[in-house]
Parts: structure tokens; sequence; C-alpha cells
């Protein structure tokens, strides 16, 4: 059927122009877009017993790390995400020195002192913020979650810790930057990474 109405004035987005589309208010890079920029859910077990990347192994492809490239992040505002969780082999550990954190730019962005595994907790899930508050200031939070997992996890009181107030200089515009999540075990395998998830929301 032939259109009868005066359809010349009228246009209808689609495609990368839609309301969904990437330059569209609810795409990545429209006023409220989110975009996931780094996914790796596969398990990155320590191989030593100082501070390392987990997986660290010489392999780049083993990782728990993504380079934030200069630009991502460019309107004040905007922040990114980063989800990432630790489980330890041992628990019921009186005292323990494994440690686990993220990092930016070599940063530990998870508080002053590493993540720790101690008591029954053997499973630790953070998830840091890093806020643009400027091209040259980024303003970061955490919450940190530690439980006992047995096949279902259940958090345990005194297992939580909230970090708030951290500021770092940077320049977002111009340099990119390192984001890695990393532990020290007390033995070789005795900490595995399940998972690091960075995503970017557009102020």
């Amino acid at each position: 059927m032939a259109c009868s109405c005066d359809c010349t004035d009228i246009t209808i987005p689609t495609g990368s122009t839609g309301a969904t589309g990437p330059q569209g208010p609810a795409g990545v890079n429209g006023v409220n877009g989110a975009a996931v920029l780094y996914n790796d859910v596969s398990n990155s077990l320590t191989t030593g017993t100082a501070l390392q990347t987990c997986g660290d192994n010489g392999a780049a492809g083993l990782l728990k790390s993504y380079t934030l490239p200069a630009g991502t992040l460019d309107t004040d505002g905007s922040y990114l995400e980063i989800r990432a969780s630790f489980i330890t082999t041992t628990a019921n550990l009186a005292v323990t020195s494994k440690f686990v954190g993220i990092y930016f730019n070599g940063n530990n962005i998870t508080g002053t002192n590493y993540q720790i595994f101690y008591g029954s907790i053997n499973k630790i899930l953070i998830v840091a913020r890093l806020n643009r508050s400027t091209n040259l200031l980024l303003k970061n939070e955490a919450d940190v979650r530690g439980g006992y997992d047995s096949g279902g996890l259940t958090y345990l009181p005194g297992g939580s810790f909230n970090y708030f107030g951290g500021t770092m200089a940077v320049d977002l515009n111009n340099i990119s930057y390192p984001i890695t999540a990393k532990a020290d075990g007390e033995a070789i395998g005795d900490i595995t990474c399940e998972y690091m998830t960075i995503t970017k929301f557009k102020k």
C-alpha cells in the first residue's frame, strides 16, 4: 500500500544512528552509553609466592591485565567499573600472607593495604570504580567482600571492606594506563583469579 501522507519531512533513524546504536543516546558512544572493555573469565593461577599479576608465567595471553587507551574516559563524570574475583585453595587459616588487589598504573586502588584471606574466607570479590573528575584527576572507590565458597558462596560478617577518597593524577586524554588484578600467595597455584571485567560508563 502506498503512503498517503506527506512523509518528506520525517526522518527515521536506523542502524548506528538509532537510539541503541553506537551514536544514539543508549549506545556506547551516547550520552548514557556503556561498553564492556575487557572480560577475561578464564582461571589464572599464581605461579610464585611474590606479588604478581595472576597467571603471570611469561605468556601475555594469561595475564589479567588490560591497557586503557588514551581518550577512553573522554568526558568528566564518566567512569570505569572493575570487577575481579579471587579464590584460594586453602581456607581456615588463623594467619595468612595471601593478598589480592586491583591496580591502576601500578597503584593499588582497593585500599591502602592488600585485601587479605583470613579465617574461613576463601573467596574475595572486588568491585572498584574509577571516576573521571577531570582529564588530570581520577577518583576511586572500592567495595570488597569476603566469603566462604563450598559450592554456594556465603558472605561472612566482617568480610566486607569499603575504601573511599582515593585520587590519582593522570592525563587521560594523552596517556594509556594498565589495569591489573594481582595476588601474593604462599605457594604456587594457591590463589586463582577467576575473572576480571572492566566496563565503561559514559556520562
